[in-house]
């Protein structure tokens, strides 16, 4: 990390000193050794750092180091998010789909969330980042052509003809790992949901999808609400099992009424993960 970086971290350090927010509660989390992991339900990158007792400044100093330490952690962390089935932030960096500098520049934008006092004098940092909105990460990682597909229609009858305000897919038991670019596909591999159909913008703004753990707080959340479809995941799919495979009959009861697809371009989808 370059010594400009650092010395934007020690500066924004003056003002959150003594401010920690909440710790949300993790859905989907993944950790990342033992630094941090990915919120994928919240959008945030967690990342942690130690400050040793004894350094210079006293305990001031060893926040600001604890948070030093953080901030150098982020990158590695960052790098073990799934962005689709088949890739990682690791392995679009090594191909060079995405810029190591520009992820790593975005940990300048960071919160507090907790401080851990240890028996030994050593303080821990917890820092979160946002992944959506305008801090950018969704914006280097996600495919560059998203949204530039047309979404396939089904000729098979709706079910009940009901016009929907989101997707839950129900993929509990199903080994299925949280990624920021899934896809639903149908038994034939048919793409139902995915990255080539969505709104870039929507999709940098709140991410693609949604995680639960329960489909009562899938469908309370305001991403789907009011009147979402539920269906059923059948299988898991992809060398890092991100996607979801539902039934056909399913899937031609979402894309078979042209009403509902303006909510899949506007990413209202959740998906029910263990």
């Amino acid at each position: 990390m370059s010594k400009r970086l650092l010395r934007n971290g020690l500066a924004l350090t003056v003002a959150i000193l003594l401010i920690t927010v909440p710790v949300l509660s993790q859905v989907a989390y993944q950790p990342v050794g033992t630094s941090g992991g990915i919120d994928y339900g919240n959008r945030v990158i967690v990342t942690k750092g130690m400050g040793l007792p004894g350094g210079i400044g006293g305990r001031g100093g060893q926040i600001r180091a604890a948070i030093i330490d953080a901030q150098r952690n982020f990158l590695e962390v960052s790098k073990g998010a799934y962005v689709t089935s088949t890739s990682t932030v690791e392995g679009l960096i090594l191909t060079g789909d995405v810029i190591e500098s520009r992820v790593e520049g975005l940990v300048r934008n960071f919160t507090v969330t907790d401080t851990s006092y240890w028996d030994d004098g050593t303080i821990e940092i917890t820092l979160e980042v946002r992944m959506d909105g305008a801090n950018g990460f969704l914006d280097n990682v996600l495919p560059q052509k998203i949204g530039s597909a047309v979404i396939p229609s089904y000729e098979a009858p709706s079910v009940g003809g009901s016009v929907y305000t989101g997707l839950i897919v129900d993929a509990r038991g199903l080994g299925i790992r949280p990624a920021l670019a899934p896809k639903v596909v149908d038994t034939k591999g048919k793409e139902v949901y995915g990255s080539s159909y969505v709104s870039r913008e929507y999709a940098i703004q709140q991410g693609m999808v949604g995680y639960e753990k329960t489909p009562e707080k899938a469908a309370a959340n305001n991403r789907v609400a009011p009147s979402p479809l539920l269906v059923k995941g059948i299988s898991a799919e992809g060398p890092n099992r991100t996607d979801v495979v539902i039934a056909d009959q399913d899937a031609a009861a979402l894309l078979s009424m042209s009403e509902n697809l303006g909510f899949l371009r506007q990413c209202k989808v959740m998906i029910i993960v263990d």
